[in-house]
């Protein structure tokens, strides 16, 4: 946590002397959960020989800057957990835009507009979510052409769940939640 801290501290000390470049990019780091894996930008794997159990994770995003009010962006996540008896395996991919309220990328509010399909292969179960955000980019610091924001956001999301019911049917079941985004980083380039 200290290091963390420290190089925080220095990426703000060093950002006071850098430029404010053009960004046409934006890759977002957020969504951790408790395994450590990221649902955002992330690509681990790991194997336990106690249970012979291996977990991948691949999960990717990017967005670019059409100009400094608009971006558009795309997301791919795919996660696979195999053990001795059992395979779970799911992806999905989905599209996103913002709306930055100042004009630029950087130190501004923006609002989110986002929808993913997830796909749980062996199953006729999938998800669409839609989700609205609000949130704030805060400048970190800048090195060479990358700039590091943080960027929390409060996010409201409708996801439709099709289940298999096992007569040869899907039941569907519509769900929302409201969530407060803290841990997010947005990586300009």
């Amino acid at each position: 946590m200290k290091k963390l801290l420290v190089a925080v501290v220095a990426l703000v000390m060093t950002g006071a002397f850098a430029q404010d470049h053009n960004h046409k990019h934006m890759v977002t780091f957020s969504g951790f959960d408790d395994a450590g894996f990221s649902n955002t930008f992330d690509v681990s794997f790991s194997e336990e020989d106690a249970n012979d159990t291996t977990d991948s994770n691949i999960a990717l995003n990017y967005t670019y800057a059409i100009n400094g009010s608009w971006m558009v962006g795309a997301d791919y996540r795919n996660r696979k957990v195999a053990d001795e008896t059992n395979d779970a395996n799911f992806s999905g991919y989905g599209v996103h835009g913002y709306y930055n309220l100042n004009g630029t990328v950087n130190d501004t509010s923006y609002v989110k507009l986002s929808y993913f399909m997830t796909d749980y292969s062996g199953d006729d179960n999938e998800d669409k979510t839609l989700a609205v955000a609000f949130g704030h980019r805060f400048s970190l610091g800048s090195w060479d052409r990358f700039h590091l924001t943080f960027s929390p956001s409060v996010s409201y999301s409708a996801t439709d769940a099709e289940r298999a019911n096992g007569t040869g049917g899907t039941d569907d079941t519509k769900y929302t939640s409201l969530a407060w985004n803290w841990i997010k980083f947005d990586l300009l380039f």
